[in-house]
């Protein structure tokens, strides 16, 4: 058993609206608390229909992969969707910080809109059994993940995910 504590902050950067999240779990009932492998789970979101890759979506992540067959499971820095909506280009990035346990996590970006983090799935995600995702938090230790999500008007281009992932990324190293 273990305790979970999530806290979100709501900044703007620009026009951009940003969901930065902390997660943190905690192994504090005496015993260790252990994540099993699994390509399902972790922090992640879900759009509405029209961020599906069958109308039209954009899904492109920082290797510059794009198309669903090609994103799922890459460990990347960061995975973005874009899509007209209501006659209007907008978005979704989502970056893992780099503090993070298993950094870059491999992301399960699927072609229905739904997009997560998930630094527990690594046999999954690289077709090899041999490779073990689970992870166990010791007794009375916490583990902390950190996740960025900017929500955005218009197109956000590949450059300018890039320079909000190395803002990130130097915001946290301080």
């Amino acid at each position: 058993m273990g305790i979970l504590t999530q806290s979100y902050q709501f900044p703007r950067d620009g026009g951009n609206l940003l969901i930065d999240s902390t997660i943190r779990v905690s192994a504090d009932r005496g015993a260790p608390l252990e994540f099993g492998e699994s390509d399902d789970g972790g922090f992640g979101f879900r759009l509405g229909t029209g961020f599906c890759q069958e109308p039209g979506a954009e899904l492109m992540n920082s290797d510059r992969l794009d198309d669903t067959d090609r994103l799922w499971g890459k460990p990347v820095c960061w995975v973005k969707h874009t899509a007209t909506v209501v006659s209007k280009r907008a978005g979704v990035a989502m970056f893992g910080y780099p503090c993070n346990l298993r950094h870059p996590t491999g992301w399960p970006a699927r072609c229905y809109s739904l997009c997560s983090a998930n630094p527990f799935a690594a046999g999954p995600f690289a077709k090899d059994k041999s490779k073990e995702g689970s992870y166990t938090i010791s007794a009375g230790q916490t583990l902390e993940l950190r996740y960025l999500v900017a929500i955005y008007d218009g197109e956000l281009m590949r450059a300018t995910v890039d320079q909000v992932f190395a803002r990130v990324a130097k915001e946290q190293s301080r």
